[in-house]
């Protein structure tokens, strides 16, 4: 994370293109490792900037970045299912936009404790006493 500090402190103030700022992290971390863009909550895009020139725009660079061949990288995009079907402005720029698609039903709270634990304790990891529950409740 310590690499990544003179990335994150230019970002705000970032006017470039987005391929031009995530190769700047893929310099700092090292070609060997895998980025992953995670887009949570990505209905909002659609909220506030469908149809407009902001959308074309990022819907252009989103493309040109994941056409750089140069980068190891993969793209997550999380969002409430009844907006998925906005996706398609995306389908020129990534062709590739629906090739995987995953619907994550809620958990259920008896497998909560199961899905927060075992990641961890395969890397031997081990929450605190109680910690899980209380993330559960």
């Amino acid at each position: 994370m310590a690499a990544l500090r003179p990335v994150i402190a230019m970002s705000s103030d970032i006017a470039g293109p987005l391929v031009e700022f995530v190769g700047r992290i893929a310099e700092l971390i090292g070609d060997e490792t895998k980025i992953l863009l995670i887009c949570d909550q990505f209905e909002e895009l659609f909220v506030h900037y469908n149809n407009t020139p902001q959308l074309e725009e990022f819907v252009r660079q989103l493309g040109e970045l994941w056409s750089e061949t140069a980068l190891r990288m993969g793209l997550l995009f999380s969002m409430r299912e009844d907006w998925v079907g906005s996706m398609i402005a995306f389908r020129k720029a990534v062709p590739d936009i629906f090739v995987n698609y995953y619907k994550l039903y809620p958990l259920a709270s008896s497998c909560a404790e199961k899905v927060l634990k075992e990641p961890l304790e395969q890397r031997g990891i081990k929450w605190g006493s109680g910690v899980a529950e209380r993330v559960i409740s």
